[in-house]
């Protein structure tokens, strides 16, 4: 083995005699010392999708507001069983208080039934339009990959100008 000017004397060059790499046909290539092993029994992306979440204080933050609202919202009105739409003028404009903790509207609603009925409905709202939008794509998505052709070109324009659009004037 030759040796080179770049290499320390005693060391095996990544080349062979030949010019072109060191490759054993039975052990296959050489493993190089300056690449650190790889020792995981978990999926990389996993791990790291994960763990920048978990390092991630305004994510927790977020996801613990949400969550909490979401239990507030389903399990509130069974808690809290004052009605949500009852008028009562004695009571409007009434300042929050231990019997009317978020206080009462013009029409003496209370404030906290009402937030707490349309969370609910809110709610309802998001998960059926995600489910509708999950269910479009997905079909969408399935003929047009089993179609393929004109009727994936047709489709995908289709889908490219509906995503094109503004969504306010949608609403």
């Amino acid at each position: 083995m030759t040796s080179s000017p770049l290499l320390p004397p005693n060391s095996r060059s990544p080349l062979s005699s030949s010019g072109g790499p060191n490759l054993d046909p039975e052990k296959g290539p050489e493993p190089d010392a300056s690449t650190p092993a790889i020792v995981s029994d978990k999926p990389p992306a996993k791990r790291s999708v994960w763990g920048k979440f978990r390092r991630d204080r305004m994510a927790i933050f977020g996801s613990l507001i949400l969550l909490s609202t979401a239990i507030a919202v389903v399990f509130g009105p069974m808690l809290y069983t004052r009605s949500y739409s009852d008028i009562d003028f004695a009571r409007s404009l009434i300042a929050p208080s231990t019997s009317y903790p978020l206080g009462t509207n013009d029409l003496g609603q209370d404030q906290l039934a009402r937030l707490l009925r349309g969370g609910r409905v809110s709610l309802s709202v998001g998960v059926t339009a995600m489910a509708v939008s999950i269910s479009l794509g997905t079909l969408i998505g399935m003929v047009s990959g089993f179609c393929g052709g004109l009727v994936d070109n047709i489709l995908m324009r289709l889908t490219d100008i509906y995503l094109s659009l503004p969504q306010l004037p949608l609403l």
